[in-house]
This record gives structure tokens, sequence and C-alpha cells, in this order.
């Protein structure tokens, strides 16, 4: 980071550190916007391996950047994962970063895992209806970014809009990752009741999900050899 980003950053808040960025940034073929446990590190991680070679402008976004914060009309990147694997792989995810220490974690984070010791307990709280807003929101992966609908909006326009798969995109770059601070299999094995439930209070997502895959391009689609960052490429000629 250059001294005046890093004086940016510490002036600005996130949000606005990386709209400011993207405005002052040449212009970029594609944004990605980072769609919370959906292999965004590790599309990141692909992206800047590439960098040298790349012929095609990919500006990676954190977190809390969505549509609404893009110039009209760009293409967008996003992953797109199982809803329930995403809310499970949520729910876990700031336990894996300090190895199950509760003690290490911020106080809100803290108060969520007392709130609901298990994975279960935080579905219970999400089926009810109305569901425990506030509470979940204390885990920002059950919270604010629980739905895709962060970044695309309520009722997205599809149009430039392209996606991955986060299991494609696992199973093609994910040597070397630690598997320490990924759920395990274990972890999504719950039982029918509490997963017909979860489902439930998540079939909105579902159909986003199935909107996408039916009417975005998938740039990592199954069986095809060919680089994502190549298909981007002739995207952004053509």
């Amino acid at each position: 980071m250059t001294v005046k980003n890093h004086i940016a950053r510490t002036l600005l808040s996130d949000r606005a550190f990386h709209v400011v960025r993207m405005h002052m940034s040449k212009r970029q073929d594609f944004h990605f916007l980072h769609v919370t446990k959906a292999g965004g590190k590790l599309f990141k991680s692909v992206v800047r391996a590439e960098d040298i070679a790349l012929k095609v402008k990919i500006m990676c976004h954190d977190h809390v950047i969505n549509r609404t914060d893009l110039p009209r009309k760009s293409r967008i990147i996003i992953g797109i994962r199982d809803p329930i694997q995403r809310f499970i792989s949520g729910y876990y995810s700031p336990l894996r970063f300090v190895r199950g220490e509760l003690a290490r974690l911020p106080v809100p984070l803290q108060e969520f895992y007392c709130t609901y010791p298990t994975v279960e307990d935080a579905i219970r709280a999400f089926s009810e209806e109305p569901p425990r807003v506030s509470a979940l929101s204390l885990n920002q992966h059950l919270g604010i970014y629980q739905s895709l609908t962060y970044w695309l909006g309520k009722v997205p326009d599809i149009n430039d809009v392209f996606f991955y798969e986060t299991g494609s995109l696992v199973r093609l770059y994910s040597k070397g990752v630690d598997e320490r601070t990924h759920t395990t299999a274990a972890d999504y094995q719950l039982d029918a009741e509490t997963l017909e439930s979860l489902s439930y209070s998540l079939r909105s997502e579902y159909c986003l999900v199935d909107l996408l895959k039916d009417e975005a391009i998938n740039i990592l689609p199954e069986n095809d050899g060919s680089n994502f960052l190549d298909r981007l490429e002739k995207i952004s000629r053509g």
C-alpha cells in the first residue's frame, strides 16, 4: 500500500476509502464484489497471482462495497454458493480464525456465541417469524451480509453480472489453502428437520441463486478447461 493510500485508509472508513480508490483508478473491465463465505479470498489470490499477465482489469473490493457504490453499467463478478452452506460457514467463520477461543473475539461476537452456542441455535433464531435479526446481526455473516441482495439489490438487474460457483473455484485453485480456517464436512451435518427449517427460511435466497444461474454468465463452468481469466478477457473485448 502506498503512503497516500495508507493515509487515506487511516482517515476514511473502509467504504469511503474503497469508493475513493475506485473513482481515482483507471478504467476497470470488471468489479469483483466480495460476497462473504463464497470463495472471495481465493478468487482475489488467483487474480493477484495472474496480475502481471492480465490483459483484463479486475478491481477487487472488500465486503462492504456493493453495486450502488459502482459506476453505472459496471460489469460485476460475484461468487455464489449454496445458501445453507453459506449460512453454516458464516456461523463458524469467526470461530475458525481464533481456533475456538471466544476470548480472542470482539465483544459483539462473544455475545453472539454465548447467545447461540451451536449452529442449530442460530438456525432456530433465524427461522423464527420474524427472525431475531438484532441478535443475529452481531455476526455480520448472518446479519448484514447474510443475503446476496446486500451486493446486488433486492430486485437485481442481471445484465452485466458474471459469477462463479464456489465449489468449482475451490476444486481448481484451492491448493495450499489453510484448512484449519475452514469449516469441515462434519460442520454441515444437520438433522433433517433443522435442514428443512433453514431451507424454508432461505427460500428467497435460493430463488436469487437460481436466477443468477439461469440468466447471468458463469465464468467458471464445469468441465471447461479454459482459464476464467481468459474467458473474461474475451468478454471484455466483445
